[in-house]
Protein backbone atom coordinates (compact mmCIF):
# COMPACT_ATOMS: atom_id res chain seq x y z
CA UNK A 1 0.00 0.00 0.00
CA UNK A 2 3.07 2.29 0.63
CA UNK A 3 3.81 2.94 -3.27
CA UNK A 4 -0.02 3.91 -3.88
CA UNK A 5 0.30 6.48 -1.04
CA UNK A 6 3.74 7.41 -3.20
CA UNK A 7 2.13 8.00 -5.74
CA UNK A 8 -0.97 10.15 -4.00
CA UNK A 9 1.61 11.75 -2.46
CA UNK A 10 2.93 12.84 -5.77
CA UNK A 11 0.01 13.30 -6.63
CA UNK A 12 -0.93 16.10 -3.64
CA UNK A 13 2.55 17.79 -4.58
CA UNK A 14 1.81 18.60 -8.09
CA UNK A 15 -1.73 19.99 -7.13
CA UNK A 16 -0.10 22.31 -4.01
CA UNK A 17 2.74 23.64 -7.51
CA UNK A 18 -0.55 24.03 -9.59
CA UNK A 19 -2.14 26.50 -6.63
CA UNK A 20 1.71 28.09 -5.98
CA UNK A 21 1.55 28.53 -9.75
CA UNK A 22 -1.85 30.07 -10.42
CA UNK A 23 -2.23 31.36 -7.19
CA UNK A 24 -5.62 30.11 -7.03
CA UNK A 25 -7.07 28.83 -3.97
CA UNK A 26 -7.94 24.65 -4.01
CA UNK A 27 -11.25 25.50 -3.79
CA UNK A 28 -10.79 27.82 -6.89
CA UNK A 29 -8.85 25.18 -8.48
CA UNK A 30 -11.35 22.86 -8.04
CA UNK A 31 -14.26 25.02 -9.80
CA UNK A 32 -11.58 26.14 -12.56
CA UNK A 33 -10.75 22.92 -13.57
CA UNK A 34 -13.58 21.05 -13.70
CA UNK A 35 -15.40 23.70 -16.21
CA UNK A 36 -11.63 24.01 -18.33
CA UNK A 37 -12.09 20.00 -18.18
CA UNK A 38 -16.07 20.20 -18.62
CA UNK A 39 -15.17 22.72 -22.21
CA UNK A 40 -12.22 20.46 -23.36
CA UNK A 41 -13.69 17.24 -23.36
CA UNK A 42 -16.96 18.13 -25.11
CA UNK A 43 -15.58 20.01 -27.81
CA UNK A 44 -12.31 17.32 -28.56
CA UNK A 45 -15.12 14.37 -28.03
CA UNK A 46 -17.80 16.90 -30.39
CA UNK A 47 -20.25 16.27 -27.70
CA UNK A 48 -22.68 19.04 -27.01
CA UNK A 49 -22.70 20.38 -23.24
CA UNK A 50 -26.45 19.39 -23.08
CA UNK A 51 -24.89 15.55 -22.53
CA UNK A 52 -23.94 14.30 -19.52
CA UNK A 53 -21.25 12.75 -20.01
CA UNK A 54 -18.67 15.52 -19.69
CA UNK A 55 -20.46 16.10 -15.98
CA UNK A 56 -19.85 12.09 -15.50
CA UNK A 57 -16.22 12.26 -16.87
CA UNK A 58 -15.61 15.30 -14.11
CA UNK A 59 -17.38 13.23 -11.54
CA UNK A 60 -15.16 10.45 -12.06
CA UNK A 61 -11.68 12.26 -11.69
CA UNK A 62 -13.06 14.23 -8.96
CA UNK A 63 -13.83 10.89 -7.30
CA UNK A 64 -10.24 9.64 -8.46
CA UNK A 65 -9.04 12.69 -6.72
CA UNK A 66 -10.41 12.60 -3.76
CA UNK A 67 -9.09 8.95 -3.35
CA UNK A 68 -5.83 10.47 -4.16
CA UNK A 69 -6.42 12.78 -0.67
CA UNK A 70 -8.02 10.16 1.44
CA UNK A 71 -4.77 7.72 0.54
CA UNK A 72 -2.10 10.37 0.74
CA UNK A 73 -3.86 10.94 4.52
CA UNK A 74 -4.27 7.41 5.10
CA UNK A 75 -7.45 6.19 4.95
CA UNK A 76 -10.66 7.29 5.82
CA UNK A 77 -10.84 6.23 8.91
CA UNK A 78 -7.61 8.02 9.75
CA UNK A 79 -9.16 11.68 8.87
CA UNK A 80 -10.01 14.15 11.23
CA UNK A 81 -13.89 15.16 10.52
CA UNK A 82 -12.96 18.59 9.54
CA UNK A 83 -11.22 16.83 6.53
CA UNK A 84 -13.83 14.78 5.78
CA UNK A 85 -16.29 17.65 5.55
CA UNK A 86 -13.59 19.49 3.19
CA UNK A 87 -13.76 15.83 0.91
CA UNK A 88 -17.21 16.42 0.57
CA UNK A 89 -17.04 20.27 0.34
CA UNK A 90 -14.38 19.90 -2.86
CA UNK A 91 -16.64 17.29 -4.82
CA UNK A 92 -19.82 19.97 -4.55
CA UNK A 93 -17.99 22.85 -5.58
CA UNK A 94 -15.96 20.67 -8.61
CA UNK A 95 -19.27 19.16 -9.38
CA UNK A 96 -21.46 22.63 -9.02
CA UNK A 97 -20.20 24.52 -11.65
CA UNK A 98 -20.64 21.53 -14.66
CA UNK A 99 -23.83 20.56 -13.49
CA UNK A 100 -25.35 24.41 -13.76
CA UNK A 101 -23.33 24.09 -17.37
CA UNK A 102 -25.45 21.22 -18.18
CA UNK A 103 -28.59 22.63 -16.89
CA UNK A 104 -28.44 25.49 -18.50
CA UNK A 105 -27.56 23.78 -22.35
CA UNK A 106 -30.17 21.21 -21.63
CA UNK A 107 -32.49 24.78 -20.74
CA UNK A 108 -31.53 26.47 -24.06
CA UNK A 109 -31.85 23.48 -26.15
CA UNK A 110 -35.28 22.58 -24.72
CA UNK A 111 -36.33 26.31 -25.50
CA UNK A 112 -34.67 26.24 -29.10
CA UNK A 113 -36.71 22.70 -29.56
CA UNK A 114 -39.63 24.40 -28.42
CA UNK A 115 -39.34 27.52 -30.69
CA UNK A 116 -39.07 25.32 -33.76
CA UNK A 117 -41.68 22.94 -32.97
CA UNK A 118 -44.48 25.96 -32.89
CA UNK A 119 -42.80 27.98 -35.57
CA UNK A 120 -43.16 24.66 -37.78
CA UNK A 121 -46.12 23.04 -36.18
CA UNK A 122 -45.84 19.91 -38.74
CA UNK A 123 -41.90 19.32 -37.18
Amino acid sequence: MAGWRDLAGYWVDLKLGIVALTGFSQDMLHVVLAVVLQLSFAWIAKIPLASFRPVLLIGILELANELADVMYRGGWGALHPATRKDTITDVVLTLSAPLLIYLLANILKWRRDRHRSQADPQA
